[in-house]
């Protein structure tokens, strides 16, 4: 078993990227523009590795389906529809995602 104190070193450590990192895209913003931009694509192999995210590749599906939305026709509704289903799919998933957050910034 790890020393307890060493795992408490190792979480603080953690908590002190994932408060810069808030602190930066509080100063930039939270719009879309982040998820384009390359040091928070960077950020995710760091959020997959301590387990806030599953993948980086889940978050980047997560945007090509955000994407399908933007980009489909109104005319396109079984599309649209296919995507609301993706979409309500990943709901239980978003969930333990911000929950994870909630408990790392806490």
């Amino acid at each position: 078993m790890k020393d307890p104190k060493w795992i408490l070193r190792e979480v603080k450590t953690h908590l002190a990227l994932v408060k810069y990192e808030r602190e930066r895209i509080e100063e930039r913003g939270l719009s879309p523009d982040l998820l384009e931009d390359r040091d928070f694509l960077i950020f995710l192999p760091t959020l997959e590795k301590y387990g806030v995210i599953p993948s980086a590749e889940y978050w980047k599906k997560l945007r090509k389906l955000r994407n399908e939305f933007v980009h489909l026709y109104p005319w396109e509704t079984e599309l649209k529809l296919e995507a609301v289903k993706r979409a309500l799919e990943e709901v239980d998933t978003l969930e333990g995602i911000v929950k994870k957050i909630e408990k790392i910034l806490k």
